[in-house]
This record gives C-alpha cells, sequence and structure tokens, in this order.
C-alpha cells in the first residue's frame, strides 16, 4: 500500500497485552492506554476483523478479532526505532520500513519479525511490495530501494531528486508512483530503471499517494495553508485535478480509493462544526470527487487509513489512537481504555484505591477554550480506570487523598487568571473549589490529616492551612523561587523543594522556614523523607541528592541518567524509585548507594510521577496518559538444600508452562519429591491459576500426590467453565508448605 509519514514530527507526543517486562525481583504492566499509546504510523486491513499496525519504538498490533483483543510488539525484531509504513501481500507475508533505514518482515502474520538489510542509515517512510518478490522502499533525500528477491537484498534507484519521499504505490511490477515534499511526483513504467517527474499545480508536500488502476489515482498533500492538496489523474498522471480547490486545511495526511467513485481521506482542518472547529476530520466521497461528506471525531491527531478490498476500513494516529469505519463515512473509535492527557500526579490509599490528574485544554479558534483537566479514579488496583469528571483549570498539577473519600487537587486556570484549589469528599466523583483562591500557581499539595496541610507553588509561595482548608495562610518562605514540591513527616517538620537548588525545612510545621544547602543549582523538582532525618530530591538532568541528618548536609548520588527526574518515592530507608524523561525509571535498594536503570517501558513518554504504597505495589503515570504499575515477587526464603533432595519433605520442581504464549491449551510441568521416592509418602500438592490483581481463576489440581513428574493441562478457562481474556497470568505450585510461582501468557 501507499504510505504517508510526514507527520512523525508532529506528535509532541506491551511487549504482549498486558505482558510485563521484567524488572529487578518485579515487572511493570502498561495500564495504559491499551492497546498502545505509541502513535500509530501506518495501519494494513486483511479483512473486517483482522488488522496490524506499526509505530514509535518498534510497535506492532494486529487483531484478528475486531479489536476485542490485540497482540502487541514493542522492540519488534529488536528495533527501537519508529516504524512508518507496512506492506503485505496475503495473509502471512509482509514488510514494515522506518528510521535508519529499518526494513522488518515476517511471514506468519505479524507474529514474529525478521530484520534485513537495506543498504541505507536513511530513513524510509513508504513501502509497497506488489508479489512475495518485487517490492520498492522510498525515504530521505530522494531514496528508492527496490528488491527483487523478498527483501533479501535491496538496490538503490536513481529517483531525479534529493526531495524527502513519503509514499510510494505500485499497480504491478512496472508501473508505479512516488511522492513527497514540495509537490514532488514520480512515475516509472520500468520498475523504477527510470523515474520521471511529473508536473502538477500543487504546492503542499505530497504524503501518500494510492492508484486504483493504472490510470485513476489520488494523491494528499500536507501544508498549513497550502494549495491544492488533493489530486486526482484518470490518465495515469499526465493530467491533475484537483477535486477540494479551495478547502482550508492545515494537513492532510492520508487518502484510500476504494475504487474509482469511493475515496476516503483524512485532514486536520478548521472552521468545520461549531463544536470542533478545528480538528481532524474523516472526508469521503461516493462520485469520484465531486461532493464529500465528512464525519469529525474532534481531535487534533493525524490519523492513517486503509481499506481492504470488500470496504472494510480502520484508522491509526497519534497516541496510538484506532478508529473503525462502520458503513458509509461514520467511525466507531476502538481504543479499550485509556486517555491521551498528560498525567501529573498519581495518588494511591492502598493496592486497590488510587487516583490520578492531568491536563486537557483544547483551543478552538474563534470561539472559547475549553480547559478541564481530566481526574481519574481506580478501585481495582489500577485494572480499570473511571472517568468521572474534571477541574475547570488548564492544568492539576497535584493530587493528595487522606482517605477514601477526601482528597484535594491544585492546578492552574488558565483562561480564568484564577489558581485553583479543589476539593471532594465523595471519593473524587464531585469537586468543589475550597477556600480562598491564590493569586500564584499552585504546584503541589500534602496533606497530613482532615485538617492540617500545605501547598506550595511559585514565586516561593507556600500556604497552610489547620482547619480543613476553609481558610488558607501564607507562610514566609524567604525566596521568590518557584517551588514544586512539599513533604511532611509530622505536623512540625517538613521539606519543600524548588528552582535552583531551593530546599527549604521546618520543624515547626511552617511558622519559620530556613534554607538547607544543597549544593546544586538544579531544579529541583520533587523530594521524599521516610522519617525525620532521611530523605531524596531529584531534578533536572538526573540530579539526585541524600541527606540522612534532616537536611543539614545533602549529598549527591550518582543517577546513572542524564535526564530530568519529575518525582521521587521511596517506600523506606533503602527501596525507592525515581522517574523521568524519555520513559526513564531508576531504582534502588541501598539507599541511593547504587540507582539502577529499570528495563525499557514500551514508550517514549515523560513519566511525572510515581507512587508505591508498599515494596511490591507501584504506579508511574506520565505523557500521552501512560500508566504502568510495578507487581513484585514475594520475597521467600529458600529452604536449606539437603545433601539428598529427595530426603526434603514436600520438596519440588515447577517448570515453565508450553507453550508460551498460548492460545487454547498449555502444560504445566512439575515434579514432586517425598522422603523416599520408594516409599509411598504422598504430599498435599496445588496447582492454582491467578490473574494479574492476584484473583483465583482456576483450581487446577489439589490433591495428594505420590513423588513423581507430573504435567498439568490448562485449557484457559475460569472455574465457571468460561474462556479468560487474553493476558498475562500467573500459576502458582504449593507442595506441603512450600510455594513456587511463575508467569504465562494466553494470546486469542
Amino acid at each position: 500500500m501507499g504510505s504517508i509519514k510526514p507527520f512523525t514530527g508532529f506528535f509532541l507526543l506491551l511487549i504482549l497485552m498486558s505482558t510485563s517486562l521484567m524488572a529487578q525481583n518485579g515487572k511493570w504492566f502498561q495500564q495504559a492506554p491499551k492497546p498502545t499509546g505509541n502513535s500509530l504510523f501506518d495501519v494494513f486491513v486483511f479483512d473486517s476483523t483482522t488488522v496490524i499496525a506499526v509505530g514509535e519504538l518498534g510497535t506492532v498490533i494486529k487483531t484478528t478479532d475486531d479489536g476485542e483483543s490485540w497482540y502487541i510488539q514493542a522492540y519488534a525484531s529488536g528495533t527501537s526505532v519508529s516504524l512508518h509504513s507496512l506492506s503485505f501481500v496475503d495473509s502471512n507475508i509482509g514488510w514494515a520500513v522506518g528510521d535508519s533505514g529499518t526494513v522488518i518482515k515476517t511471514t506468519d502474520g505479524g507474529e514474529v519479525w525478521t530484520p534485513l538489510t537495506s543498504g541505507t542509515t536513511r530513513r524510509l517512510y513508504g513501502v509497497d511490495f506488489v508479489d512475495a518478490n518485487n517490492g520498492w522502499a522510498v525515504g530521505d533525500s530522494g531514496t528508492i530501494l527496490k528488491s527483487t528477491d523478498g527483501g533479501a537484498s535491496w538496490n538503490s534507484q536513481t529517483s531525479g531528486t534529493t526531495q524527502r519521499l513519503y509514499s510510494v504505490d505500485f499497480v504491478n511490477d512496472r508501473k508505479g508512483w512516488a511522492v513527497g515534499n514540495n509537490a514532488t511526483i514520480l512515475k516509472t513504467t520500468n520498475g523504477g530503471v527510470n523515474w520521471v517527474s511529473l508536473a502538477n499545480e500543487s504546492t503542499a508536500s505530497l504524503c501518500d499517494v494510492h492508484f486504483v488502476n493504472d490510470s485513476t489515482g489520488w494523491i494528499a498533500g500536507n501544508g498549513v495553508w497550502k494549495e491544492n492538496h488533493v489530486l486526482k489523474t484518470t490518465n495515469g498522471g499526465t493530467d491533475w485535478t484537483y477535486p477540494m480547490s479551495g478547502w482550508l486545511f492545515w494537513g492532510m495526511y492520508s487518502i484510500h480509493a476504494v475504487d474509482e467513485n469511493i475515496v476516503y481521506l483524512v485532514a486536520i482542518t478548521e472552521y468545520s462544526y461549531p463544536a470542533c472547529p478545528f480538528s481532524t476530520q474523516f472526508f469521503m466521497t461516493t462520485d469520484g470527487g465531486e461532493n464529500w461528506s465528512r464525519y469529525a471525531p474532534c481531535h487534533t491527531y493525524a490519523l492513517v487509513i486503509h481499506f481492504d478490498k470488500e470496504g472494510h476500513g480502520w484508522a491509526v494516529g497519534g497516541g496510538g489512537l484506532i478508529y473503525k469505519n462502520i458503513g458509509g463515512n461514520s467511525w466507531s473509535k476502538k481504543n479499550r481504555s485509556g486517555y491521551t492527557f498528560p498525567i501529573h500526579s498519581v495518588d494511591f490509599l492502598n493496592a486497590d484505591t488510587g487516583w490520578a490528574v492531568g491536563s486537557y485544554c483544547e483551543y478552538r479558534p474563534h470561539a472559547t477554550c475549553e480547559c478541564k483537566s481530566p481526574v481519574i479514579r481506580t478501585t481495582n488496583g489500577g485494572e480499570v480506570w473511571s472517568y468521572d469528571g474534571g477541574m475547570n483549570c488548564a492544568r492539576c498539577y497535584s493530587i493528595d487523598f487522606i482517605n477514601a473519600d477526601t482528597g484535594w487537587i491544585v492546578g492552574w486556570a488558565e483562561v480564568m487568571s484564577i489558581d485553583r484549589i479543589n476539593y471532594a469528599t465523595d471519593g473524587g466523583v464531585i469537586w468543589y473549589q475550597r477556600g480562598n483562591q491564590i493569586n500564584t500557581t499552585p504546584r503541589s499539595v500534602f496533606f497530613l490529616d482532615s485538617e492540617i496541610g500545605w501547598i506550595v507553588g511559585d514565586e516561593g509561595a507556600i500556604l497552610n492551612t489547620t482547619d480543613n482548608g476553609i481558610n488558607w495562610i501564607y507562610q514566609e518562605s524567604g525566596t521568590e523561587k518557584d517551588l514544586q514540591d512539599v513533604c511532611f513527616v509530622d505536623a512540625e517538620t517538613g521539606w519543600v523543594v524548588g528552582y535552583e537548588g531551593t530546599i527549604l525545612s521546618t520543624t515547626n510545621g511552617g511558622t519559620e522556614w530556613n534554607s538547607q544547602a544543597s549544593e546544586t543549582q538544579a531544579a529541583l523538582l520533587s523530594v521524599d523523607f521516610v522519617d525525620a532525618f532521611t530523605g531524596w530530591a531529584v531534578g533536572d538532568s538526573g540530579t539526585i541528592i541524600n541527606t540522612s541528618n534532616g537536611g543539614l548536609e545533602w549529598l549527591q548520588q550518582k543517577s546513572g541518567t542524564e535526564h530530568c527526574l519529575f518525582s521521587v518515592d521511596f517506600v523506606d530507608a533503602d527501596r525507592g524509585w525515581a522517574v523521568g524523561y524519555a520513559a526513564t525509571i531508576i531504582k534502588t535498594t541501598d539507599g541511593g548507594i547504587t540507582w539502577t536503570h529499570e528495563p525499557p517501558l514500551p514508550t517514549r513518554a515523560t513519566l511525572e510521577a510515581v507512587h508505591f504504597v508498599d515494596a511490591n505495589t507501584g504506579w508511574v503515570t506520565g505523557s500521552g496518559g501512560v500508566i504502568f504499575k510495578f507487581i513484585g515477587e514475594e520475597e521467600t526464603e529458600a529452604p536449606e538444600d539437603p545433601e539428598d533432595p529427595e530426603e526434603m519433605p514436600g520438596a519440588f520442581r515447577l517448570g515453565q508452562n508450553y507453550p508460551n504464549p498460548f492460545n487454547s491449551t498449555t502444560t504445566i510441568p512439575f515434579t514432586v519429591h517425598g522422603k523416599q521416592k520408594t516409599v509411598n509418602s504422598p504430599v498435599r500438592t496445588t496447582l492454582k491459576v491467578y490473574n494479574i490483581r492476584g484473583q483465583l481463576v482456576k483450581v487446577l489440581m489439589d490433591q495428594e500426590k505420590f513423588p513423581g513428574n507430573y504435567e498439568v493441562l490448562w485449557d484457559g478457562k475460569n472455574k465457571h467453565g468460561n474462556s479468560v481474556s487474553s493476558g498475562v497470568y500467573f500459576y502458582q505450585l504449593k507442595v506441603g508448605d512450600i510455594t513456587e510461582t511463575k508467569k504465562l501468557v494466553l494470546l486469542k
């Protein structure tokens, strides 16, 4: 298929669905967005229910059941670059191309990808194969590559241009077109031996090309207020018409012709609907471009579309957005869960109950600016996040709950020029303004109990309440530096951090604040203390400082990163985490003497908040609405090894299930040892399956077992006989008083 991709730079912006990333003594699971929050740059439709898409960080997602479940990979074939384009010749054989000359190939429908050598390091934006052997790829600096052996080798062709080429489309092994910057259109009639430039009247960068036969084709272009974004030819490109001349577009990113009359395209345009005057919109014509209908999902993410020969269409785009055409020009969003707004703050009371808050502001030219920061909450550890409403502010920076009902949010209300203190008494369903609003931007809120709390913010602002927020009293901070975070260990003892290495401390509830020497000029963005003596602060350029005497002396620690760190959280004097830019998560188990990087997450998001309720349960949140949960492995003391392992009552070995992942049945092997294998000495043996929330799914075995080797089959059904959904599960074997747990993955 012809592919587009100049919008890669437009975005400021699981491994497997619910699949984990192994960390030291634990795993990270993506909770939102689902199926992915990574931007998707191309999509290929096999039929009405089977679709595959690719995107940043080597992301590949595929569904075979109309989006009910997704097979998801990040870093496909080991690549971490963005994949910009897809081409399949049947349900199994396909290729994807991307940054740094990346080409990968699959022969099993996208489950396994093999890297190929393209012979270039230039970014490739488009790929199109006409059969299992013959294909072309295009990219930066006029690059055109051709393969005649299924991608095993590639030869460079002379394009005659240095313009970036975004898309290529062939109707057979000889005739094809490529398009790119500055209204570039190239055509070949001999398989690329010669490419000729075609004249046209467009002023746009041409992003996508699609021909329905060797005569009729369409091109979509990009560029703010450029002319003639949409081009049509009925004679192979000798002449072009401009069916949407006069329309005002910010950008047009994708076009697909189902036949000579039915054409779909996606554009970002202005002056559309009163409710959504500036947004991404789907356009459709059924008469070859004479008339167009449009559908506005009301967001500004660029989307890419593709239809199969039967007219089944899907679209993917920024932030992992996914849409399916449900007839005509009607579209249904297929993302399972999650939000695209940045999540600045997260707070949990326990392993189940938590809240998060972020920013959302939709600017509407010649209309009002609607800014309402969403608040989401969960009562099941993040498996489901609900959105009940939000704050009338552009950015809500901090959230803090003191119990299951009572919580606080502070933020910046740009339009109304009032900064917000918000209060809830029903678990966050309804929020009210509380107390006197302030004239500086609040950055962090911290409550000790239902009465006593503090807020810190820009220009050295520190406010304190002792009456549940009815009244807020300014405390003298002694600085005009912007303050970013506040932490108290009791009603008297607390710390505040801010720009230019600012650290303030108090031992009398804030009646007096004293400056402490941080020995850094870096902006300090987060602070956490586990007692009156031991604490950490983090900030710009990977800065981490630590004190063991209440802040009388702060010492630098080596973080191992240059990325900005936005949040730090410790569960005791040894174990803590810090998060930051470019999905950075670092962990320490020795109080910060050494910090280690957690395995790369399948995201490039900036992580803005981290919160752990204990050493085995925590969350990180950030840009693009990402939420990841950490589930630790309980540490158990291993029994002393006997001289003869068969002499230990209840000893066993739990094997890895196979196949893994599986999609119908899987086998779990294990071995039970008794005091003597020659003696009948049965041992109580249970084998159980749990979901990622720790809920029992099914008991596979509960019997007295004699010593020996065993295998148990699980058919992917729960205790009620119903098939469970795709995802990660844990199987636990208990023999006597000893248990062991392993992970398995179910794919459908």
